[in-house]
């Protein structure tokens, strides 16, 4: 049992440094062009209210109803989560503890997993770095927190 936990954590760690990799090269700047499309791109929105999803229910800028579901899961919604983008960023940044404390519950999983299956092409790192730098490292972030959610 002692070896199975270990082997599970072990496999769970560089989830979590590879999450945080994909925040730690973004800049404020990232963020601000991606709050700047007036028409978005799909691909684009997709990977930010997966992102929605995920945080719902702990992060203050994404409102939630009282069955823990998003009020707003459109583009301006996502604008509203980045208003402040280092605030934003940093919360990330931390949210591999939440997952720690067992506070990230299913529904926050199931919610974001399904953008993951309805647009997988939108959480590839290589394919969303030509349509969003702030894009391309959240989806990264995204698919890591969910894969390290999952294992531990």
């Amino acid at each position: 049992m002692k070896e199975g936990a270990e082997r599970d954590l072990a496999s769970a760690v560089p989830l979590v440094e590879k999450a945080l990799a994909a925040l730690g090269g973004l800049k404020k700047t990232d963020f601000d062009n991606a709050k700047s499309f007036n028409v978005v791109k799909p691909n684009v929105e997709h990977v930010f209210i997966s992102v929605m999803w995920l945080i719902a229910g702990h992060y203050e800028a994404v409102e939630v109803d009282k069955k823990m579901k998003l009020k707003k899961p459109d583009w301006g919604g996502c604008c509203k989560m980045m208003g402040n983008p280092k605030k934003f960023q940093d919360f990330l940044t931390g949210f591999p503890d939440y997952v720690d404390k067992g506070k990230v519950t299913k529904l926050n999983v199931k919610y974001a997993k399904k953008w993951i299956k309805e647009d997988p092409d939108a959480f590839d790192y290589d394919i969303m770095i030509n349509s969003n730098g702030a894009a391309a490292g959240v989806a990264d972030f995204v698919s890591n927190i969910i894969l390290y959610w999952t294992v531990i």
